[in-house]
């Protein structure tokens, strides 16, 4: 269950090719899910923790297309949520043969706060998280 202060975009170090972002658009929050069987000699990581990112290397940044990921899911806002709302975040499979070895949860004020680019006021609280299956 989310509740989002959505702040005005302050802050823009950089975005993902293809994202237009200026100052003063809404920030967006983003919590994301992702199940994968990521190898740690190719994520940078180590057997309990396979992905690392390092954010002075875009390389690095969780890519949901990636060839690791099982499945994904995320939600999404650029409003503020001033009441703790229940959300679902159904996972797409791209893959019901593969196991899963590990589970990726993120929870961000700022979407694109890996490249430095949000806003200052922005302030994203979680509380009741599940896992359902």
């Amino acid at each position: 269950m989310p509740k989002y202060d959505c702040g005005k975009i302050d802050n823009i170090g950089g975005v993902p090719s293809g994202t237009t972002v200026k100052e003063g658009d809404p920030d967006r929050c983003q919590v994301f899910v992702a199940l994968g069987d990521w190898n740690p000699r190719k994520y940078g990581g180590s057997a309990n923790c396979p992905v690392q990112v390092n954010t002075t290397k875009p390389e690095t940044l969780f890519n949901p297309s990636s060839e690791a990921v099982i499945a994904y899911g995320a939600f999404t806002s650029d409003k503020t949520i001033a009441e703790w709302t229940r959300v679902e975040i159904p996972l797409d499979y791209v893959s019901t043969s593969r196991v899963p070895t590990h589970i990726i949860v993120s929870c961000a004020a700022s979407m694109l706060g890996d490249y430095f680019t949000g806003s200052s006021s922005s302030v994203l609280w979680v509380d009741d998280v599940r896992l359902e299956y």
